[in-house]
């Protein structure tokens, strides 16, 4: 199960709780957290489909997450056969209590739309055991705080990522000495390495990196398209948070139609990651709004009328108002 914000979303384990803050993160979280079904999320369907999947599926709204019985409801799912659909079901749970069940429809073809890890001499690549260290006590400290709902602030004023929290601070700084050295290191772990495990955390450690050239890196190689969705959310968001301070605008325009990519694969972290990435881009570069193509912005347009979740519903509203303010203003 996975725990959400309302606005970004990050990590996935077997069970995780998300904050509502912007920029969040994802923690392992136990059968004690208390939860109460809210809603089934479904937005590659019209409206009478979603309806007949909800009806279907008879989530009980309102009533507390019983953890032993969720896995029933997701395997529902997968005994819903109209339209011959093949539905995924998830558990998002969010800090505030509230839980959801995500349908994702997954196409037969579905792992055609990832790239491949090339097969070379640095296929094991991994990340240093110094700076392994530092983010294991990174993820100690920040699973404390989350799971004791202790609230912290972050931000990238150093640009890298730092947080109120004293312990956080400190670790982070030392973090950000580690990434400064091993930053071309981190990149090739992603690319090349077939171990997920180093590729997910090379993606996280990457938000303590502060080399102008590393957007550029991913979007010529397509990190972005990892086979992992959770290495692939966990990179976005290392670099949507700054993107209100990106200076390489081509590097950005070129990155419009990997988010417009990644807003149609079949996961909840993905559409909210590319939705509010650009978001950013096209608030901070209105002039950018011309890149995003017709059938993206179609994509954007369903996503908005058909989502029910906050941090993917609102984000793809808020893009169609610039869009719209972009075009009276032209």
């Amino acid at each position: 199960m996975r725990l959400f914000s309302k606005h970004k979303s990050i990590l996935s384990f077997f069970c995780m709780i998300f904050l509502y803050i912007q920029h969040v993160y994802a923690i392992k979280i136990d059968e004690t957290f208390n939860a109460n079904w809210t809603g089934v999320e479904i937005v590659d369907a019209d409206h009478e489909t979603a309806d007949k999947i909800r009806n279907h599926i008879k989530l009980p709204i309102g009533k507390p997450v019983i953890y032993s019985e969720a896995e029933k409801y997701k395997s529902s799912c997968k005994e819903f056969n109209e339209n011959s659909a093949n539905l995924n079901c998830s558990i998002l749970l969010y800090s505030d209590g509230s839980a959801y069940l995500n349908v994702e429809s997954v196409a037969n073809n579905n792992q055609n739309i990832y790239r491949d890890i090339p097969i070379t001499k640095n296929k094991n690549l991994s990340i240093p055991k110094k700076l392994d260290s530092f983010y294991e006590k990174f993820d100690e400290r920040l699973s404390f705080l989350m799971t004791n709902n202790m609230e912290f602030d972050e931000s990238h004023h150093n640009c890298y990522l730092d947080f109120s929290d004293p312990a956080l601070h400190e670790i982070s700084k030392k973090i950000a000495q580690q990434c400064q050295i091993y930053n071309d290191l981190l990149l090739k772990v992603i690319r090349f390495s077939h171990n997920v495990e180093e590729r997910r955390k090379a993606a996280i450690l990457l938000s303590w990196s502060c080399d102008p050239n590393n957007l550029a890196y991913i979007a010529k190689w397509d990190l972005l398209f990892d086979p992992d969705a959770k290495v692939r959310n966990n990179l976005a968001r290392a670099y949507s948070s700054r993107i209100s301070s990106e200076k390489d605008v081509a590097s950005l325009k070129s990155l419009i139609p990997t988010y417009c990519k990644m807003m149609r694969f079949p996961t909840h972290m993905d559409r909210n990651k590319a939705l509010f990435s650009i978001n950013e881009i096209i608030g901070k570069y209105p002039e950018l709004s011309g890149s995003i193509h017709p059938q993206c912005i179609n994509r954007i347009s369903h996503i908005g009328e058909m989502s029910i979740l906050e941090n993917v519903r609102d984000e793809a509203k808020e893009i169609l108002n610039k869009l719209k303010q972009g075009n009276q203003h032209s």
